[in-house]
């Protein structure tokens, strides 16, 4: 047997802790590129962050200033509102007491026209009265003249 030994292949110990060495640097390799990446994501995030929260301060500090300028704008327009209303009730009330007054004095005249008419339907009506209770007197006394004279004639 010995002149035609095939050469075997044996893996030495040496030769395994060199392939698992080389692993071990290779996964350590990925490992800082991944924390490198990693870093750099967290590193954007965090400016990114800063970014968003500056914007939205910005839109903050617009969206008050909009929200107070919308405020006084309506605070004036509601001041104008008023202001026209007041002006409007004021025209109004001076109407309404000038005509309150007009319609006074139209009341007035027209009482004074109808007690005039009262008066003159019962100045009318007491002069028909006295008329007629003159003549029923008349005929009461007419009557009881012709009685009397009757029986004193016959008598």
């Amino acid at each position: 047997m010995g002149s035609s030994e095939q050469p075997t292949s044996e893996v030495t110990t040496r030769d395994v802790l060199l392939q698992l060495d080389r692993r071990t640097e290779l996964i350590e390799g990925d490992l800082r590129s991944l924390a490198q990446q990693t870093g750099t994501i967290e590193g954007d995030l965090r400016s990114l962050a800063k970014e968003t929260s500056a914007g939205f301060a910005g839109l903050r500090q617009e969206l008050n200033a909009r929200f107070e300028e919308q405020r006084l704008e309506t605070k004036s327009d509601m001041a104008q509102h008023t202001h026209g209303m007041k002006s409007d009730m004021d025209r109004h009330r001076h109407e309404l007491k000038s005509d309150m007054a007009q319609h006074r004095q139209e009341t007035k005249s027209d009482m004074a026209q109808f007690r005039q008419e009262i008066k003159s339907d019962l100045n009318e009506l007491r002069r028909e009265t006295g008329t007629r209770f003159n003549w029923i007197i008349g005929l009461v006394l007419a009557t009881w003249l012709s009685t009397i004279g009757t029986v004193l004639f016959k008598g």
